[in-house]
């Protein structure tokens, strides 16, 4: 039996508010892993869950919003199967079916290759709720820009600056100071989507931990890490900025 609220979690964390439909759960000993990417391209992500009962395969799903509104009507533990080209979910009221798609439907993820990061930081739920709250209040916006800069003391820090670049445009600045330098760099003004940051940062405000990793290059790796889930996303700067 696989808890029911553990595995929504699960999926809305490469489902991103329907950023991502389609997808191929693999599953190896008891481990559930997603690989998954925006439909542009600028986001690229994976999820594992540890304690998925249910035996090694490989499932295509390509109506991941479909599969939620069957899930949704389930009780608490559920139990999946899989049957030829069927997955068949239980629970104490029903017998659900939900039709897999041909695996070769389903766009394959590409790869990230290692990277030299610049700069790296922690982030607590309390800091992950207050990018959240920023996002929102700019709702109109969708442009959160990461900048170098430095405290009164002259230590290294780092602003995250949500609105657009014009000069007259609303802005909010949440600056974060307690930030590793990895690799010299200068001062730096990187723009990425605040949709993608919005819709990660949801999906993950359940997890213990966050980890992030910048190249001033352009490119973001975040890690969340909770109770036998863990998500990885790689964001790539805006390039119409």
């Amino acid at each position: 039996m696989i808890n029911k609220n553990k595995l929504q979690s699960v999926i809305s964390k490469y489902y991103l508010s329907g950023l991502v439909e389609s997808v191929k759960w693999k599953v190896k000993d008891n481990t559930l892993s997603i690989d998954f990417m925006s439909p542009n391209r600028d986001m690229i992500g994976k999820v594992e869950f540890d304690k998925f009962d249910v035996k090694n395969c490989e499932l295509a799903i390509f109506d991941t919003s479909q599969f939620n509104k069957l899930l949704a009507i389930t009780t608490n533990e559920v139990l999946i199967e899989p049957v030829k080209n069927k997955l068949l979910i239980s629970d104490i009221h029903y017998n659900l079916h939900y039709s897999l798609a041909d695996p070769l439907l389903i766009e394959k993820v590409g790869n990230v290759s290692d990277q030299e990061y610049n700069i790296e930081f922690s982030l607590n739920q309390e800091q992950v709720g207050s990018i959240i709250k920023a996002i929102e209040a700019l709702s109109n916006s969708n442009t959160v820009c990461l900048n170098k800069t430095e405290t009164i003391a002259g230590d290294d820090s780092l602003e995250f600056v949500f609105g657009e670049n014009q000069e007259h445009a609303n802005k909010i600045v949440y600056p974060l100071e307690d930030i590793t330098v990895l690799k010299p760099t200068t001062e730096f003004n990187i723009p990425f989507s605040s949709e993608i940051f919005k819709n990660i940062f949801r999906a993950n405000r359940d997890c213990d931990s966050v980890h992030v990793k910048m190249n001033i290059e352009g490119l973001l790796k975040i890690d969340f890490e909770g109770e036998d889930i863990k998500s990885h996303y790689y964001i790539v700067r805006r390039q119409d900025y």
